[in-house]
Formats: C-alpha cells, structure tokens, sequence
C-alpha cells in the first residue's frame, strides 16, 4: 500500500537536528497516529456538540469551550480512514490544535502516549501518488498529521461560515429568553 522512501535530510526537517521531535500518538477509529506536540493546544473529554443543519460529514460539531465556539471534526472521516461508519469505537477524547488558520479539535479513540524520536525515526511515504510523513514507532509505521495541511482554505470557510450562523442563533436564543 505504501511505498516507504529516503529518510529527511537535516536541510528539511522542522525542528534542529540534535533536538528530539516530541508527538502525540492517538488512535482515531483504531488507527495510530501521531501530531506534533507543538501543535497541541489541549486535550479534553469528549463533551455534547451542536451542529447545523447542512454540515458537512467530516464536522462532528461545535463545542462551546470557555465561551468560543470550536470546530470539532471526525478524524476518521477527514483522513479517509476506512471503517468509520461502524462505529465500534467511540470517540472518548477531544485533540485541540494550534493552528495559524483556526482552532479546531479533532475526535480520537484514544490517546496513547507523548514520545520523543529522533528524527531518523521520521520517514517519507508515498501512496497513489500522495507523499506524506510518518514516524516509526513500536515496529509499526505511524501517519505523522501536517495540522497545516489537515483542512483545506475551503474547508476551514465553510466552517467559520457554520460557526457564524451557530453564534448568530444562540444570540437569538439568549435575546428570545430575555
């Protein structure tokens, strides 16, 4: 399925070469994954959404968290990952990202542990002719999420347009109780 390839030089990594790359790994509907611990704003448990109507599957919903409506989206949904529509296992945690677009939250499983790798552990895939990085972790090859590529400008549009009439109705709301 995968096609693994050379190894990053020290020219394209992220991070300098002697520091150790710390990442998250989760699973998402039992699949590994891993993020940057950089992009990590927190973690939290699952808590109820509100979503509009018209939505688009991948948007689990909408959490109000301390007073700001986040995106939460459904990680399996939005990484193609089969098996989502058998729902055998519950999302139990929110992932809130540091994203220089937004803030979204994605749904996961599970998360596992914090690690640190060298960055010799950090490899380059590529599948139907999409490279994409992953970091070998406990024998297996684990997705490594780019938080930057996760959404598309589009996406990330269509969502803050959600979000906008959401807002707009719970002001409604709270003028109407007034």
């Amino acid at each position: 399925m995968f096609e693994q390839h050379n190894q990053f030089s020290a020219d394209e990594l992220p991070v300098k070469v002697d520091e150790p790359l710390s990442l998250l790994i989760f699973a998402a509907e039992g699949r590994t994954l891993a993020l940057r611990v950089k992009d990590v704003a927190e973690i939290t448990p699952v808590a109820a959404l509100s979503c509009e109507p018209g939505a688009p599957s991948v948007l689990a919903g909408f959490l109000n968290l301390r007073g700001v409506l986040i995106p939460v989206l459904r990680t399996a949904r939005l990484l193609d990952i089969p098996g989502q529509a058998s729902g055998s296992e519950r999302p139990t945690c929110i992932i809130f990202l540091q994203n220089s677009e937004a803030r979204i939250g994605l749904l996961a499983t599970r998360v596992h542990q914090v690690i640190d790798v060298e960055h010799d552990a950090i490899v380059e895939l590529t599948s139907r002719g999409i490279t994409s990085t992953a970091v070998q972790f406990n024998a297996s090859i684990v997705p490594l999420i780019s938080v930057d590529d996760l959404v598309l400008k589009q996406e990330h549009d269509r969502i803050d347009e959600l979000r906008l009439v959401h807002e707009r109705r719970i002001q409604d709301l709270r003028s109407a109780a007034a």
